[in-house]
């Protein structure tokens, strides 16, 4: 307790009692701040840094075991810190070891890293610090083990994937398999591929590398089973010279057979019908003609489902393929050709022989059938000097006709260029009118007879025509329908000749 005598309160400004109220100051002040953090709690706002481990994209880890590191500015909670750790490449997770020194965090491959792959060091989420502040991360930073190198890729295998190949190698002399190539699009090494390529049922193999070990061909050192398919795979640990693994596992089929030649095409001809049977002719396709079909024969047995979608033409030809025997397709028009027109017989290159041998090559023959137009030769009115044309669907001049009374008689003898069936010649009637033209007053006239004078000559008999007079003349239109639909030499089926088009003429009827 104070004493506050006179001399007391005298001695409370001299220099020992100024220390002492400062020392006193300085108490409250701490007491002061210790109760305000005893109270609030401490609020440490530093932000928490960190580097890594490579720092820069496409960086290269030279070493087959090299670290990956993060160094935190301050202690880490641990498990958090290694959650947020992680390192992928193409192929997935990378698992490695997690370990701490001091505050930084190193991850070590279980497997070495392998050249030229490219990997991800990614770091995300939120860890914190052991004093309880926050780091949010969202880091990716891609690099490469031991090399940034090409990637080898397997550009073709012989035979391609699904091809056949004979049961013997042909060229050589001992009974071994044939040859079955690999071609990459860098040197490889050959031990790994040689530790990573396998054929199915085939163990004892000959390997012989070309084109500085780009190519490998492998004979397997016995004989194959005939008709079987084997498979082959590569898996992605095969690597280049240089150390760089393919970029996946690659894998493909292939067949035998007793077969070593391919098939070829040895000719094409037309067939006809007689009864049920197609015949051959030794006609070639530009000789083509009505209700023939269209025969490709091969050198040996053929497919039977290869061969019978083997065959397309341009322009379309709509018609069905059947196999007339083992090396022969033939196609059945469902209508003739056009005639005057250039079709192209196409035959798949992938039609296969019963080995499996493809064709190899596309074939392409163009032809035009030797079918022809029906064509009207001539015109003969009784009377008159006949009329040959030119005809034409439009623009002929008129032909003058002679009209005898007191009927209105007009006889004509039509000339074709091409004989009428018997059924043919019973239904061409409908395909021929005669009708009024000019002037509009004319009557309408009548069929009196028709009869064929040859099996190329219609003759028809019209009456109640009018001769013009008095300086004006008449004219009748005569129609002559043409197309697949109108006239035809033969009324069954599509098996006559028809006009191109209809043809219209104009008669011009005098006394």
């Amino acid at each position: 307790m104070w004493n506050l005598s006179s001399k007391g309160r005298c001695a409370l400004f001299g220099p020992q009692c100024f220390m002492l109220r400062c020392a006193l100051l300085r108490f409250a002040e701490l007491f002061c701040i210790g109760i305000a953090v005893s109270s609030c709690g401490f609020i440490d706002l530093r932000p928490i840094e960190y580097s890594v481990y490579p720092d820069r994209p496409d960086a290269v880890v030279a070493e087959p075991f090299g670290s990956l590191s993060v160094t935190f500015s301050t202690e880490m909670e641990r498990e958090e810190a290694e959650r947020a750790l992680v390192v992928s490449s193409v192929r997935g997770a990378v698992e490695g070891d997690r370990i701490w020194q001091g505050n930084s965090l190193y991850f070590i491959p279980f497997a070495p890293w392998q050249a030229g792959v490219r990997y991800d060091l990614g770091l995300s989420g939120t860890v914190r610090s052991r004093d309880g502040r926050e780091l949010k991360v969202n880091l990716h930073i891609p690099f490469y083990g031991i090399l940034r190198g090409e990637v080898p890729r397997l550009l073709e295998s012989t035979p391609s994937d699904g091809g056949s190949v004979p049961v013997l190698d042909p060229s050589s002399a001992a009974p071994r398999g044939p040859g079955i190539s690999f071609q990459f699009s860098l040197p490889m090494k050959r031990q790994s591929l040689q530790d990573t390529l396998r054929i199915e049922s085939i163990a004892d193999l000959d390997w012989v590398w070309s084109d500085g070990d780009r190519i490998v061909t492998i004979y397997p050192k016995s004989p194959l089973s005939p008709w079987t398919l084997y498979r082959w795979s590569v898996k992605r640990d095969a690597q280049s010279s240089q150390g760089v693994p393919l970029a996946g596992d690659v894998s493909g089929t292939f067949v035998t057979n007793l077969d070593t030649e391919p098939p070829r095409l040895e000719r094409t001809f037309s067939l006809y019908r007689s009864g049920p049977v197609w015949k051959e002719t030794s006609r070639s396709l530009n000789e083509l003609n009505l209700g023939e079909a269209i025969g490709v024969r091969f050198s040996e047995a053929m497919n039977r489902e290869s061969l019978l979608g083997s065959l397309r033409f341009e322009p379309s030809l709509p018609g069905y393929a059947q196999q007339l025997d083992e090396r022969t397709v033939i196609y059945v028009p469902d209508r003739p050709p056009e005639p005057e027109t250039c079709y192209v017989l196409t035959v798949s290159a992938d039609t296969k022989d019963t080995s499996g041998l493809s064709l190899g090559k596309e074939y392409r023959e163009a032809f035009t059938a030797a079918i022809p137009y029906l064509a009207l030769v001539s015109l003969a009115a009784d009377g008159v000097p006949p009329y040959t044309g030119p005809f034409a669907a439009s623009g002929a001049a008129p032909y003058a006709v002679q009209v005898l009374p007191p009927e209105g008689l007009l006889a004509i003898n039509i000339h074709f260029s091409l004989p009428f069936t018997t059924s043919a010649q019973c239904s061409v009637l409908k395909f021929i009118q005669l009708s009024p033209y000019f002037p509009g007053t004319l009557a309408p006239v009548a069929l009196r007879q028709a009869s064929w004078i040859s099996d190329r000559v219609l003759r028809l008999v019209w009456e109640g025509l009018e001769a013009g007079n008095g300086g004006i003349a008449h004219f009748y239109r005569l129609s002559l329908n043409g197309g697949r639909s109108g006239l035809t030499t033969d009324g069954e089926g599509n098996l006559g000749y028809w006009l191109k088009e209809s043809l219209v003429l104009y008669l011009e009827a005098q006394p």
